[in-house]
């Protein structure tokens, strides 16, 4: 079970879809995809502090790719990551 303050990897998942007329169009996701969960109060539901700003159509689908990946369960928990 996932809790606020968990860190979470994306390590192993590749994401697609089909905006551009081709796939996959997405991200693969490596060991350096470590991220730390917390509960979002504006969509009422688990998040992930990516470090990007919702400021460009990229960013905005990169952020959807990877919360997607939480919501969808394709995360691992792991230890929070040595600075």
């Amino acid at each position: 079970m996932i809790h606020e303050g968990n860190f979470v990897s994306l390590d192993g998942n590749m994401t697609a879809d089909n905006s551009m007329g081709f796939l996959p169009n997405g991200w693969t996701f490596d060991e350096d995809d470590v991220y730390e969960v917390y509960f979002d109060e504006t969509i009422q539901n688990w998040s992930l502090k990516l470090g990007v700003e919702p400021d460009t159509a990229y960013n905005v689908k990169y952020m959807n790719h990877a919360v997607s990946l939480l919501h969808d369960e394709s995360v691992e928990i792991v230890d929070k990551p040595q600075k």
